[in-house]
């Protein structure tokens, strides 16, 4: 098991990367994401769901949907 460890791959990301997540939990002022390819997770704020005003996440997005996201800040 220790060789399998040794064998994954570490991607690293900086900003302005196109990346794909899944959310996994909605929360009232962010959303949760695990990024594809990777064992790292992405947190979405509210404002940047949407160029519209957005009073719940909720209301944008729910768990298990498939988002294209662009990376703003490690």
């Amino acid at each position: 098991m220790s060789e399998d460890m040794n064998q994954i791959e570490v991607r690293s990301f900086t900003a302005g990367d196109r990346v794909k997540g899944q959310v996994t939990k909605v929360e009232e002022k962010q959303v949760l994401v695990d990024i594809e390819g990777s064992k790292l997770d992405g947190i979405i704020p509210i404002s940047e769901l949407s160029g519209l005003h957005v009073e719940k996440a909720e209301d944008e997005v729910a768990v298990g949907d498939e988002l294209e996201l662009e990376v703003q800040k490690v």
